[in-house]
């Protein structure tokens, strides 16, 4: 079993803000557009793009650019 710490109430509501996103989502769904590539570079820099990834990206399999199907 893993040690690891529950993500913080703020954390989670941004990851849940990211979630929410249209442009995050198309981003999600469709990483190898123009718009998928734009958003895995501003995923390393946004703060609810990075909580998203921390809490939903790993549960859903995704990879560490944050790209994938399934949103």
């Amino acid at each position: 079993m893993e040690d690891q710490q529950r993500p913080t109430l703020l954390k989670r509501f941004m990851a849940k803000r990211c979630d929410l996103c249209p442009p995050c989502r198309h981003a999600r769904a469709h990483p190898e557009g123009t718009i998928g590539k734009l958003f895995a570079w501003h995923g390393s820099w946004c703060p609810f793009w990075k909580a998203w990834q921390e809490i939903y990206g790993k549960a859903k399999g995704q990879g560490a650019a944050g790209s994938g199907a399934g949103v």
